[in-house]
Parts: C-alpha cells; structure tokens; sequence
C-alpha cells in the first residue's frame, strides 16, 4: 500500500470514530481507496515509461541554441 492510500485510510478512520462518516460512506470510501491504491501499482510503471520515451524523444532533437552554437561554429 503506498503512503497516500494509508493516509486516506487513517483520515477515514479518524472522521468515522468522530462520527462524521456513517458505516456506509465509511464503507465506500474505504472501497475507493484499496481500489484506487491496487490499481496505481500496475498502471504507474505505464506512465512512467510513456514519459521516459517522451522525453528521450526530445532529448534526440536538437534545441534552437544547440542549432544557432552549431551553426556560429
């Protein structure tokens, strides 16, 4: 489970012993978060590497500066 996940769980818990939740949205939002946290895991590494090859893709273009340098040289 990541940090945000816990945390989230501990906000419920806390609201819910206040008695600011009722047993369902406590419930439900309990059910949120354990879904929302199983699924950042295995969707995470994706956009990780969606991102990567973004950037190596703009790494490979030259830049104006590097252009105009090359050009005074």
């Amino acid at each position: 489970m990541n940090t945000r996940g816990l945390t989230e769980l501990i906000v419920l818990s806390v609201r819910a012993s206040l008695g600011i939740l009722d047993g369902q949205m406590f419930t439900m939002m309990v059910m949120m978060a354990l879904i929302t946290t199983a699924l950042a895991g295995p969707l995470l590494p994706r956009v990780r590497q969606h991102a990567t090859a973004d950037q190596s893709a703009d790494a490979a273009q030259p830049t104006d500066e590097l252009v105009a340098s090359q050009a005074d040289a």
